[in-house]
């Protein structure tokens, strides 16, 4: 993106991977801003893989542009194409003046082992003659650094609080949360910090019923809200509640292990690498109602009835049923 905002501009630019997020956002700045709108009319294309096969998409690529720099060939679903020879050998001698972007947003056909080496040798020759990027996908630890800096970039501030309860609605899935942070910021006028009411308000989140008010009822030991938030969940997409449910307490409960080795439990901010102060009144509270061995307990727990939800040692409970049996184990 760097390159590209500086007008350097690559004879390909290969991007796959299971993260489509970043994929569509690369693709898109090049639709945009590559050629104006007097140019796209007759140097730009966009096309589906699936609709085209490798040889007819070289073939646009090695057009000449028309009263214009650049010629722009973007390829969408490129994962469809069966066959890369002949793609591989355009990017043997690729055209000069244009930019032809492969997105590939799952893993690409290859059109049996016998064609495999058109796909590797392809790959390879990206590499050479421009860019070829993997978009991995992101994990539940990636997504509140993400949250903070696309709100940054637009000079906004957000509360931890606010920023895990996106996280655990929400979940992984980059392009739904950029959606939602997008229709967020559209309701600040001066505002420049996000707080939790503004998330509940503004991205369809129970502002009482949700993951992250069961985690502080848990941590708080406060046994009748705990129970009162799962039942709300048993009426309303159980499953779904238990799988982010799940890690959510084992991030926590395997950090509050940690916290109870620490030698100064005045200084768990610095010892834990916490970044907020209201962090630390969490693991205070976590401190005071849950000791090392029942800590350590709850983990062993947890990985358990993470089997069972996977239908390990697990003939008949439902989701509802183990997240009960686990809410007891916890709470007393």
């Amino acid at each position: 993106m760097a390159g590209l905002k500086k007008q350097q501009y690559l004879p390909v630019y290969l991007l796959k991977g299971e993260e489509p997020y970043f994929i569509d956002r690369i693709a898109d700045y090049i639709v945009e801003n590559v050629l104006d709108e007097v140019e796209q009319d007759f140097n730009q294309q966009v096309v589906y893989g699936a609709d085209y096969t490798a040889a007819q998409i070289a073939d646009m690529a090695r057009q000449l542009p028309m009263m214009a720099q650049h010629r722009v060939v973007v390829v969408r679903e490129a994962q469809s194409i069966k066959n890369w020879e002949p793609m591989a050998d355009y990017l043997e001698h690729p055209a000069p003046g244009t930019l032809l972007v492969l997105c590939c947003k799952d893993k690409p056909g290859t059109g049996g082992t016998g064609k495999k080496t058109g796909w590797i040798k392809m790959q390879r020759l990206a590499e050479e003659k421009g860019v070829c990027f993997d978009s991995k996908k992101r994990f539940d630890k990636d997504i509140p650094p993400f949250i903070e800096q696309f709100l940054r970039e637009r000079d906004i501030s957000i509360d931890h609080a606010a920023t895990q309860l996106i996280t655990d609605h929400i979940g992984t899935d980059l392009t739904r949360i950029t959606s939602e942070l997008n229709k967020l910021v559209g309701t600040m006028h001066d505002e420049k910090n996000v707080t939790v009411q503004m998330v509940a308000d503004n991205i369809g989140i129970n502002r009482e019923y949700n993951v992250f008010e069961l985690r502080k009822a848990i941590v708080q030991h406060n046994v009748l809200q705990a129970n009162k938030i799962w039942k709300y969940f048993e009426n309303n997409d159980p499953s779904r509640h238990f799988m982010i449910l799940i890690p959510t307490l084992f991030n926590y409960f395997e950090t509050l292990f940690i916290a109870h080795f620490a030698p100064d439990k005045r200084n768990l901010q610095t010892y834990l690498g916490l970044k907020s102060p209201w962090q630390v009144y969490e693991y205070s509270d976590g401190l005071r109602h849950y000791n090392a061995k029942k800590t350590l307990g709850i983990i062993h727990k947890l990985h358990e009835t993470a089997a069972r939800g996977n239908g390990i040692d697990n003939r008949s409970a439902t989701h509802g049923d183990l997240m009960r049996e686990l809410l007891f184990y916890i709470l007393h």
